[in-house]
């Protein structure tokens, strides 16, 4: 186990290999995190998403149906 963690600090290819496990890591967590918190909170009419688009498109049929009404 000494070993290793000396090849971690001492050696430039294990300070690398540590950064970038690191960096893996921090970011697999991140991922995890926004996908927990989105299932949580879904999309509140934000621009350019599905539920944006879904509203625009059923605000689009209900005044077709007012407008085809009218005639």
């Amino acid at each position: 186990m000494t070993e290793i963690i000396n090849w971690f600090t001492t050696n430039l290819w294990g300070l690398g290999a540590l950064v970038v496990g690191l960096i893996v890591l921090f970011l697999l967590i991140a991922f995890m995190l926004e996908h927990r918190t989105r299932r949580l909170y879904p999309d509140r009419n934000r621009r350019g998403t599905k539920a944006a688009n879904a509203a625009k498109k059923k605000k689009k049929a209900a005044q077709a149906k007012v407008k085809d009404s009218e005639d």
